[in-house]
């Protein structure tokens, strides 16, 4: 009796499309996304506790549901017959997919990787200058650099950098796109002429648009970064770092149409503020040749990032989602590859690429792709929009000025499949 109520309640009209999602799997997938619940055979319903309607086009009666509840595949028909909720495919009941999410669910493995490369790039520009080295390889896969030697460093010394990146993902159902202002300031102590030991402040902001779910995204880090480098011969030296940084993000999104049960996103504005520690570390070896006034530079690097966001709720509105910590990483092996012509005293411009492999990255939980074979409604895997080859290049401009100042400029452009990145930096130094 407790069963048909539930059904005469809640089951739908709309007749389109099947069910994306399974008894059993549907469940498996709401667990997988971080979503906080349990599961319980004696309610059917759907996994993620959104609100559903019933009754004619679906606008009379609804039904809250327990998260981790179980739906049926296939038609209305058949959700009928077996006692089961029907949902029509495409609709914001459609499982855990990507558009029915806070958009951490999906951007954190390339936002990891453009902050935290953002951040190494710049020290390794640092230890170039102090170490006058002829440059120094990128600390990221897609914020990279190239060195800026300048006049013979003393032995205290400050520095800052200014960076912009612009990350565009294309995929043509989970586009989003950001851009990341990076900021330092630093110091460092020449112990010696072949070891430097220094740390930086680090500031970011990266703020974009999350197209696919009409959403938007505005986080802030703060990190500290401490580094060394070792000279170990004229031609060869080791550099190392590691940081922290504490992010603050705030994303938001519209939600689908809670009353017509469609992905019109008409629905309220739905926001959250997680927060999460990141860290990362990265260690590299450089190889430096010159002959006459042109520059050699080859560069071989391991880098490691981890960003370990809090458990968090999103607000404003009854379809609004309760999320698990998430954990996200990134290891990669790091080459570049550059040549720098000395044209006069005080400049020498330099052309440079790069190649980095991701050794292991963490796969996005989103529950996309097509859940049942030969379903009309089609989701992209976020997953498939990168591989694990992250290649491009640039150009830069070395600056030297008096004995107390230098400076540089570089411009890159690097691409992995779907994601691409144009990033800007620019740097100057004071030797005191």
């Amino acid at each position: 009796m407790f069963q048909k109520k539930i059904m005469k309640a809640l089951l739908l009209t709309a007749s389109v499309g099947g069910i994306v999602c399974g008894l059993g799997a549907d469940y498996a997938e709401a667990k997988k996304t971080g979503r906080v619940g349990v599961s319980n055979s004696t309610v059917y319903g759907v996994s993620d506790g959104r609100t559903v309607y019933g009754g004619a086009n679906g606008r009379t009666g609804y039904q809250q549901l327990a998260v981790g509840s179980w739906v049926n595949v296939g038609g209305q028909t058949i959700a009928g017959a077996a006692h089961y909720i029907y949902v029509q495919a495409g609709t914001y009941l459609d499982g855990d997919s990507a558009l029915n999410q806070d958009s951490t669910i999906i951007t954190e493995v390339q936002t990891t990787r453009v902050a935290t490369g953002a951040q190494m790039s710049m020290v390794s520009r640092r230890i170039d200058n102090v170490m006058g080295a002829q440059s120094q390889a990128s600390a990221g896969s897609v914020s990279l650099t190239g060195g800026n030697s300048g006049p013979e460093s003393k032995n205290r010394n400050v520095w800052a950098d200014v960076g912009y990146n612009n990350i565009n993902m294309s995929q043509s159902d989970l586009k989003w796109d950001a851009n990341l202002l990076t900021a330092a300031i630093g110091t460092d102590r020449k112990f010696n002429d072949k070891i430097i030991g220094g740390v930086a402040l680090t500031f970011s902001y990266l703020g974009g648009k999350t197209k696919y779910n009409q959403g938007n995204i505005g986080d802030y880090a703060y990190g500290l970064v401490p580094y060394a480098s070792f000279k170990v011969t004229n031609k060869f030296s080791i550099d190392a770092m590691a940081g922290y940084n504490y992010v603050q993000k705030h994303r938001d999104r519209i939600s689908p149409d809670e009353v017509t049960l469609t992905t019109n996103f008409n629905g309220p504005k739905l926001k959250s503020s997680p927060t999460s520690n990141r860290y990362f570390a990265g260690v590299f070896g450089n190889l430096r040749h010159s002959m006459n006034k042109t520059n050699l530079l080859g560069t071989l690097g391991f880098t490691y990032a981890n960003d370990s966001q809090k458990s968090f709720s999103e607000s404003g509105g009854p379809q609004a989602g309760i999320y698990s910590s998430q954990s996200t990483s990134l290891s990669q092996v790091q080459t570049r590859l550059q040549a720098g012509q000395r044209m006069a005293a005080w400049v020498e411009p330099y052309v440079f690429g790069v190649y980095n492999y991701d050794i292991s990255a963490t796969k996005t939980s989103a529950s996309t792709g097509s859940f049942v074979p030969g379903n009309s409604i089609n989701y992209s895997n976020p997953n498939n929009a990168v591989g694990k080859s992250t290649y491009g290049g640039g150009l830069g401009l070395k600056l030297f000025g008096t004995q107390n100042f230098s400076g540089g400029l570089e411009g890159s452009y690097t691409v992995n499949k779907d994601l691409t990145n144009i990033g800007v930096m620019g740097n100057v130094k004071y030797n005191f």
